[in-house]
């Protein structure tokens, strides 16, 4: 794996990752068009020099079909957020036109592909939030959590991570008023605001939620992802901005009957793949097979105790 960036896409610059790289694999995320400008911020950068790195050429391309033999490129799990039409949409079908693997994220970015002309197999993947339970074993993620409560940074009770980005900014004032009234009804639940990355305004959401609300902890920036995944993992409910795959199972080793979670969406609904759920073992509990509550009201206030999912959702073979 690298932890360098991967530099402007010239023809030097792809070779020397072809000969330094087994592959590259580009995802997830909404990654798939032509505006560099839009990525300035994740990169802190201004949009001038987000424009000549150019990291869509990267994400569309990865080191050019030449050198793919060598090096193969991958998509996993990306998002195609609009509609590809012109020189865009004869990159992307070029760069697919031998690529082995491909993936993305959701029923809507597979029909945006396809109507660009894109040809060959095009999987519809879930995200790869649900493997992370499989990379950090509950003791890792317990002695962090530890550490996150000597230093403060953790409430000693039952607690809801908050989570949000600058396209719900104009609506902190609405949701703080339903954060109090969950709190209000809960006398011993906490909040604690949680950045999950620079780039996307999280940290001005936190601020403001901070400043709208009274004894909210913090959690610091910069946290590595085991610590991400330790603190969503012992929380009680997470109140979340876009409401993912990722974020339907991402406690799936957690067993409490009744589990809260507080969603303000703002993104398209979930795609259909993550509506089929898969028992986690004989033993366990499942869903019936018709629930009486719509799926837009499960999706929204979360699962009721009969109904609550048992296992990760599956599409394309990743079973517990």
């Amino acid at each position: 794996m690298m932890a360098e960036p991967l530099g402007r896409p010239t023809a030097q610059r792809r070779a020397e990752l072809a000969d330094q790289l087994d592959a590259l694999v580009i995802g997830g995320g909404e990654l798939i068009h032509d505006r560099d400008d839009l990525l300035a911020a994740k990169y802190r950068a201004d949009a001038e020099e987000t424009i000549e790195r150019a990291p869509t050429r990267w994400f569309i391309e990865g080191v050019g079909p030449e050198l793919e033999p060598r090096c193969p490129t991958l998509w996993h799990g990306v998002g195609v957020p609009g509609d590809l039409s012109g020189e865009t949409a004869a990159r992307v079908c070029r760069s697919l036109a031998g690529r082995a693997y491909v993936s993305v994220r959701d029923e809507r970015s597979l029909a945006r592909l396809v109507a660009a002309g894109a040809e060959g197999a095009i999987s519809i993947v879930p995200d790869s939030g649900f493997l992370v339970p499989r990379l950090f074993p509950l003791p890792v993620l317990q002695r962090r959590r530890a550490l996150h409560h000597m230093m403060g940074w953790l409430p000693v009770g039952d607690y809801v991570v908050v989570q949000g980005n600058r396209s719900i900014l104009n609506q902190v004032g609405q949701l703080c008023s339903a954060l109090h009234t969950v709190l209000d009804r809960h006398p011993g639940l906490s909040l604690v605001t949680l950045e999950t990355g620079p780039g996307d305004g999280e940290a001005a959401f936190s601020t403001a939620v901070r400043a709208a609300m009274v004894g909210v902890c913090s959690m610091p920036e910069a946290l590595v992802p085991e610590d991400v995944a330790s603190v969503i993992e012992g929380a009680r409910g997470w109140c979340r901005s876009r409401c993912r795959p990722a974020s339907r199972r991402w406690r799936s080793s957690d067993r409490r009957s009744s589990p809260t979670w507080v969603v303000a969406r703002t993104s398209p609904p979930l795609p259909s793949w993550c509506r089929r759920w898969q028992p986690a073992s004989p033993t366990s509990p499942s869903c019936p097979p018709r629930c009486t509550k719509r799926w837009a009201y499960r999706a929204t206030v979360g699962w009721c105790a009969s109904c609550r999912p048992t296992s990760i959702a599956t599409s394309t073979g990743w079973p517990r």
